[in-house]
């Protein structure tokens, strides 16, 4: 079994544990279409730079 990859947590101030929460691809298609497209480069981001969650505190962790 091989250990998850750390990173650091400035909220827990120490290495931890994260993880990505998954793109609701309908919810993020109706809103791109309730919004006439406005929404698509937000669900594009979103996509292709996930937010990594801390496994401890919950906050996002930046990246470097």
């Amino acid at each position: 079994m091989t250990s998850p990859e750390m990173v650091y947590c400035a909220q827990c101030q120490r290495r931890v544990s994260f993880h990505v929460d998954r793109v609701n691809h309908g919810q993020q298609l109706l809103l791109t279409l309730l919004t006439v497209g406005i929404w698509l480069p937000v669900w594009l981001t979103m996509v292709f730079r996930p937010a990594r969650l801390c496994d401890e505190c919950g906050n996002p962790i930046w990246r470097d």
